[in-house]
């Protein structure tokens, strides 16, 4: 399907579909384009540390770059939420080289759960790995908090 290269929309509603087929890759892809039509403001972001809790305070266009190191093989599970619900937050991994890897909008839209997550992804290769956080359309002011986990091996 041909798109608009400069609708965000467009890409974010392709990105979600395809997560939702288990299409990942595909999902990443468009994910990552939709940050980049999306982001106003890039701010970089302290190096996150497995287990730890980073609250970061979105707004409308944001994007949020964590770098964080993993080993192949490790596995690990992302979550950034609204503890309040006035975000929809939004995230990217992006591996060493910067190409993406996998995305998440909404965990369970089913349910009304519009935080992102990503639940025991196995690290292709020893690296830096990028998290984009940012927003999709369901709400961009107020905190995320973002954590990055060991997940059961």
């Amino acid at each position: 399907m041909q798109l608009d290269p400069t609708d965000r929309w467009s890409f974010l509603g392709r990105a979600t579909s395809y997560q939702g087929l288990g299409e990942t890759e595909r999902a990443a892809g468009d994910f990552a384009l939709y940050v980049a039509l999306n982001a106003a403001e890039v701010v970089d972001g302290d190096p996150l540390r497995v287990g730890r809790e980073v609250t970061v305070s979105m707004s409308e266009g944001l994007v949020f770059q964590l770098p964080f190191s993993a080993d192949e093989g490790d596995k690990i599970t992302i979550s950034a939420v609204s503890p309040d619900g006035s975000v929809d937050p939004l995230l990217v991994l992006l591996d060493p080289e910067g190409s993406p890897l996998i995305g998440s909008d909404d965990t369970d839209a089913a349910n009304l759960d519009f935080n992102a997550s990503v639940e025991a992804f196995e690290a292709p290769e020893d690296g830096d790995y990028l998290l984009l956080v940012t927003h999709a359309g369901g709400g961009s002011e107020g905190r995320v908090q973002v954590l990055v986990e060991a997940a059961d091996k």
